[in-house]
C-alpha cells in the first residue's frame, strides 16, 4: 500500500479507537457523525483512486479543454443549482432543506 494511503488509513484508525457504535452515529443536529464523514471519505477516495487507475490504463487524463458544448452544460448545470436540495450521505434524514 502506498505510505500516504497507509498514514491516511493509520490516522484514521488512531482518531476512533475506542469509539462504540454509538459514538461513531451521534451528530448534532443538521451535522454528518462521524460514520457519515468517514463515510463520504471513503467515497470520494475510492471514485478518485478509479479515475487515477483509468488514466493509468489508457495512459491519458481524462480531461479536455472544455469546448463550447461543455461550457453551454455547465451553465445550464450551475443555474440549475439553486434549485436542488444538498446532498447527505447515506442513512441521514431530511431536516426540510436546512443547510449545513
Amino acid at each position: 500500500m502506498d505510505t500516504y494511503l497507509q498514514r491516511l488509513q493509520d490516522a484514521i484508525a488512531s482518531a476512533i479507537q475506542g469509539m462504540t457504535a454509538e459514538d461513531l452515529t451521534r451528530h448534532p443536529e443538521g451535522k454528518w457523525s462521524t460514520a457519515e464523514v468517514l463515510e463520504h471519505l471513503y467515497l470520494t477516495y475510492t471514485g478518485t483512486a478509479k479515475g487515477f487507475e483509468r488514466c493509468l490504463q489508457t495512459g491519458k487524463p481524462l480531461v479536455h479543454p472544455p469546448t463550447w458544448k461543455d461550457r453551454l452544460f455547465t451553465a445550464i448545470v450551475t443555474d440549475l443549482v439553486g434549485n436542488l436540495r444538498p446532498l447527505r450521505p447515506q442513512g441521514q434524514e431530511d431536516h426540510g432543506g436546512q443547510d449545513f
